[in-house]
Formats: structure tokens, sequence, C-alpha cells
């Protein structure tokens, strides 16, 4: 895959169905020295629609970092 093709799902897919509050941190946590460890855009809502899929009501994640993936 391409940088170009990457950013064009991006901008079309991804960034439009991301919630006002999840793209702020997103943002905030980009800015961060540490910033390596965060959950991509589009893996976080990936993680999303699995959870959905298999109809978990609870999650645990450990080791969350700025919160963006949870």
């Amino acid at each position: 895959k391409s940088d170009d093709l990457y950013q064009y799902i991006l901008d079309t897919s991804v960034y439009p169905r991301e919630p006002e509050s999840m793209k702020e941190l997103r943002e905030v946590t980009a800015k961060h020295p540490w910033n390596l460890m965060t959950t991509s855009a589009d893996e976080g809502q990936f993680l999303n629609m699995l959870i959905k899929l298999i109809g978990a009501k609870k999650t645990m994640e450990i080791g969350v970092y700025t919160g963006y993936s949870l």
C-alpha cells in the first residue's frame, strides 16, 4: 500500500466516521513525545467493529496509553 492511498482511505472513510471527542484525543496524543504507542484511527474503528460483531458487553484493556484505543 502506498502512503497516498492510505491517506485517501483515512480522509474519505476513517476520519469522517470518527467521533469529535476521539478526533481531539487522537490529535493531542499525536503531539506527545511517546506517540509511537498509540492506536491508529483505522485500527480503532476496526477494533470497535469487532467488539460490536461479537456482541461484547464488557471489555478490559490493560496498559492504556492515552485511552484512544479504549
